[in-house]
């Protein structure tokens, strides 16, 4: 059994099968999901790609440093509206900055 963990988002709710622990933040989901590889369970984070910046921190001190393998990341592609389009600009370059090596499944809309 997978344990899901996100911040939620109207385009991913019905992609979200297995156990789903709702986060208030995506760092917070990343956290978590540590937590959870720790403790010997294989967890999936979720997220909207605006919530790329909110995982910088802990992929770099948390993830990298101690070699905790990244989750995957069920990640919703938003360009629009005018608040998404920057960060739909620089998704792909982002991903690539962190040297973010999970699996990412991309929801575009």
């Amino acid at each position: 059994m997978k344990y899901k963990f996100g911040v939620p988002c109207s385009k991913l709710k019905y992609r979200i099968t297995d156990v789903e622990i709702h986060c208030t933040s995506e760092g917070e989901a990343m956290a978590l999901a540590a937590g959870a590889w720790l403790g010997g369970k294989e967890p999936e984070v979720y997220m909207q790609n605006s919530g790329l910046g909110g995982i910088v921190n802990i992929v770099t001190s948390l993830y990298k440093p101690y070699n905790i393998p990244l989750p995957k990341i069920l990640l919703s592609l938003r360009r629009k509206p005018k608040h998404h389009e920057f960060m739909g600009k620089i998704t792909n370059e982002l991903i690539n900055l962190l040297e973010y090596n999970g699996e990412i499944e991309w929801i575009i809309e």
